[in-house]
């Protein structure tokens, strides 16, 4: 994989959408139409899905039937572990992702469940130590930032929800997941997201209360503006009154 965006009809640097739902794009160039799917990571574009639907889900009343089509968040583990196949004894590569559930045999055709081998107890614990690891390779990379693939220049790595940066010397696109592992820069990308949304939330309630305590101030004020005016014409029709000798 490329480490910078670059077009293939042209060879210029392109940023990807701000969307990764974005199906496609135009190179800044030569105006080649460029599919995002080949240039993003699918992590990344998974989470764009997941924080598009739970932007959607939070705008009608809770449906707990409706998680079932919630996108499912792409992170899986590619790691393996070699062990014995426990019918021929040849090695087999047992996966250590946990949405993995039969590991077959090539030697002798033969299909176990992969909690024969490895129990899912441990296999959670090492995709927590996997994230783990991966998260700290990407706090890293923020604190130390990363040098330009193009053309060497360094460049600072914002903490933010980004998946790239442009480099500030040549312009040339760079994919983070290009220099940690993706499932990382999805992560920190979906948190972001989640935060976003619950700020957004958070600013939506609050104006909502504005807008009570502006309409209760108006009906307020608009009682007390006609007790006032009830009370200014009971005055004025007694001070009438007494001018005219009425009552």
């Amino acid at each position: 994989m490329s480490q910078t965006l670059a077009c293939p009809s042209c060879g210029t640097s392109n940023p990807l959408p701000e969307d990764l739902r974005t199906g496609t794009f135009t190179c800044v160039s030569c105006h080649q139409e460029l599919r995002t799917a080949e240039l993003a990571d699918g992590a990344s574009r998974s989470v764009d899905a997941l924080v598009g639907w739970m932007n959607e889900a939070v705008q009608q009343p809770f449906d707990p039937a409706s998680i079932a089509t919630a996108p499912k968040l792409e992170d899986e583990s590619t790691a393996v572990r070699p062990m014995p196949c426990l019918k021929c004894g040849q090695t087999v590569d047992v996966p250590l992702d946990l949405t993995a559930k039969q590991v077959r045999c090539e030697a002798c055709d033969r299909t176990w469940p992969v909690s024969a081998y490895i129990d899912d107890a441990e296999r959670l614990q090492l995709d927590m130590a996997r994230q783990v690891a991966e998260n700290e390779a990407l706090k890293r990379l923020v604190a130390e930032g990363l040098d330009c693939p193009s053309c060497g220049a360094h460049n600072d790595v914002p903490d933010d929800h980004r998946v790239q940066l442009t480099c500030t010397h040549c312009g040339a696109t760079v994919r983070l997941s290009d220099h940690v592992e993706a499932g990382a820069v999805a992560r920190r990308r979906l948190k972001h997201g989640v935060f976003a949304m619950r700020d957004e939330l958070v600013a939506r309630q609050e104006a909502a209360k504005r807008r009570e305590r502006t309409i209760v101030f108006v009906l307020v004020g608009g009682m007390v503006a006609v007790g006032v005016g009830m009370a200014a014409l009971s005055a004025l029709g007694g001070l009438l009154g007494a001018w005219f000798g009425l009552g």
